[in-house]
């Protein structure tokens, strides 16, 4: 078998990019006296990037019977001239240097006006990390693109190229800590024959010789390799699971970088490599791999009203490289789109001036730090207020889909924009010299000695639960008996969930809305579960406070939502029992910007999420309580 060691052996391409990037780009990163990074012009001019993603004059793949942004017939008829030197004015207007990725290539650029289009070097397909270990993937590479720099004859005013969007590194479930589906589990759904699934026995052989070495190291009970299955391997989260885990996507990033950035380089040598635009976070053997043949890393970040310093230190620290952060947004239920916001990342708030307020105070604080060097806002024009291609629905746009203008929101860009050049050579913050390490979570609980010793979460609701998924996953439940009866589909991604109100009696009367649901389990301090479920799905407890949906808008609570690591649930009746303070802050649902507690007297609910395991199952349970 050779498929794990040909993966390996093209990684001595490194020595051709070296080779090939002998030409000067025409942009170049500078670093300045005091230390802070810059994009630099040819004629030496330094720069701050600001920008706007998907600047077109029509929507991807837009679904029929919908409404959606085309100007070219509602406001400027077959007119992309008269449509582009609007879009030129709005962005010189409000002081944006760049275009931003999947913005139309025939959208003329004024003079300091960039563009930075994405390469899709490894193609769209969900599972191309993987495509690395198939036969021909060089190939694939070069025809990708060399077909999208096609697109740009004149690449006079290409600040950089990104080589992918958002590539799937975290494997299927997101960002969960610990993961335990991810790329290697990945490879494990697909065909027996695939070479991405060969490769992954390989490796794994490579690493522990048998399958009983690999079930003494996983703690796993894998028959044999040929029926070895992403079922065996995510019931771990072992030290040793996760350093496979690392090491297996690190081989594939560092394959994917390599080869991808050897074809730009030999195509268009002059091109800076502004990296892949990572949702969020990615494995370190990963970032390692961007951060060798990129000269920017770039990072979406939809999670909070600021970037934390611990994740741009990561990224930093790790590579060595400047950053930019490529995707960030908000949404607001005023809108002149009618966009009712049901799908999308990010916060909705509730005006335009808080969408205004939220970029001003995003983009200052990002400025003042001397290895940040640009950002870019999602997106020119708001979605169809009936779902894009793929559902997503939101107000994301500084202009609706008839081009009318958000005006607070292009104001205050324009004020801030005008002013990131100075912050950022004026700033004296230093960059992170360290990878901080995760913010531990504490718990505000009182002893209150008079509560009862549990409060059961199946009975006397101050609201009937609600039930939540991914787009491929589906929850029902049925109380009979005392007993809550759920049937489930986890689909592939993150599952599906029934987060439960506390009982009535807990309800606090503190609260200045009185439409705000807010309990009182002061006292409280781990959560315990009864429950009959397949063996191999697996389980998260969830707890969020009150308003964790709008964060930073209650006066009770700062709005947090936390999870407990996985639960891999046994055959039979089993009791699962979780210590509040184990829980980790939820990176993707409520504030970001909190206490990092969670406060027992200011609860919203406390659910349960169920993910992976069976294609469809059914699960039984008898108590589901908070105990002190």
């Amino acid at each position: 078998m050779k498929l794990f060691q040909t993966a390996l052996q093209t990684l001595c391409l490194l020595p051709f990019l070296a080779a090939a990037a002998c030409a000067a780009p025409s942009y170049s990163v500078t670093k300045d006296q005091d230390g802070r990074y810059w994009f630099q012009s040819p004629d030496g001019k330094r720069l701050f990037s600001a920008g706007i993603n998907n600047i077109a004059s029509l929507p991807f793949r837009p679904r029929e019977g919908t409404q959606f942004y085309q100007p070219l017939v509602s406001t400027f008829p077959n007119d992309f001239a008269a449509w582009s030197t609007s879009v030129r004015s709005i962005l010189t207007a409000a002081h944006f240097n760049t275009v931003g990725a999947w913005s139309d290539p025939a959208v003329a650029a004024s003079p300091g006006i960039y563009r930075t289009p994405v390469l899709y070097a490894a193609g769209t397909e969900s599972d191309r990390c993987l495509d690395t270990f198939r036969p021909g993937f060089e190939s694939r590479v070069r025809t990708n693109v060399e077909a999208m720099l096609a697109k740009y004859p004149d690449r006079s005013d290409i600040l950089g190229v990104f080589l992918d969007n958002e590539m799937p590194w975290f494997g299927i479930n997101a960002w969960d800590a610990p993961l335990n589906y991810t790329v290697l589990e990945r490879a494990f759904t697909l065909p027996d024959a695939d070479p991405a699934r060969l490769a992954a026995i390989e490796f794994l052989k490579s690493k522990h010789k048998t399958i009983e070495g690999l079930n003494a190291a996983w703690g796993i009970t894998a028959p044999d390799w040929s029926k070895l299955s992403a079922d065996h391997l995510r019931t771990s989260t072992n030290a040793a699971s996760l350093a496979d885990r690392e090491a297996f996507v690190g081989i594939a990033a560092e394959r994917f970088y390599t080869v991808a950035a050897a074809e730009v380089r030999r195509i268009a040598p002059e091109l800076l490599i502004l990296g892949s635009r990572f949702a969020g976070d990615a494995p370190l053997s990963v970032i390692t791999a961007c951060g060798k043949v990129s000269d920017v890393v770039s990072v979406n970040y939809y999670s909070g009203a600021k970037v934390p310093a611990r994740v741009l230190a990561k990224f930093h620290v790790t590579t060595g490289k400047p950053l930019m952060i490529t995707e960030f947004s908000w949404r607001a239920k005023e809108n002149q789109s009618g966009n009712p916001n049901s799908r999308g990342a990010g916060a909705v708030l509730l005006t335009q001036a808080e969408r205004a307020a939220h970029y001003s105070e995003f983009v200052e604080d990002l400025a003042q730090y001397p290895m940040v060097i640009g950002t870019c806002w999602f997106e020119w024009a708001d979605q169809s207020p009936q779902g894009r291609f793929d559902g997503e629905d939101s107000n994301y746009g500084v202009v609706d889909i008839r081009h009318g203008r958000y005006e607070a929101l292009l104001t205050a860009m324009a004020a801030t924009n005008a002013k990131l050049h100075d912050l950022h050579a004026k700033s004296t913050r230093p960059a992170p010299t360290q990878i901080l390490p995760p913010e531990s979570i504490t718990l505000k609980s009182g002893q209150q000695p008079g509560r009862p010793p549990q409060v059961s979460l199946l009975a006397d609701w101050i609201q009937n639960p609600d039930v939540w998924g991914a787009s491929d996953a589906s929850l029902s439940y049925v109380m009979s008996n005392k007993v809550c009866h759920i049937t489930y589909t986890p689909g592939l991604s993150y599952g599906a969930g029934i987060s439960f109100y506390l009982p009535t009696s807990s309800r606090s009367t503190n609260v200045g809305d009185p439409a705000t649901i807010v309990a009182d389990a002061d006292g409280y301090t781990q959560v315990v579960l009864e429950a009959e479920a397949p063996a191999g799905v697996e389980l998260n407890f969830v707890l969020a406070e009150a308003n964790c949906v709008k964060p930073g808008s209650s006066k009770l609570d700062d709005g947090e939502a936390f999870l407990s690591d996985p639960i891999i649930a046994k055959a039979g009746r089993q009791t699962y029992r979780i210590s509040l303070t184990d829980f980790k802050l939820n990176l993707f649902h409520g504030s970001q910007s909190g206490s990092k507690a969670i406060d027992m007297s200011s609860l919203g609910i406390v659910g349960l999420q169920f993910k992976g395991g069976p294609s469809q199952g059914q699960a039984k349970l008898y108590s589901f309580t908070l105990e002190k």
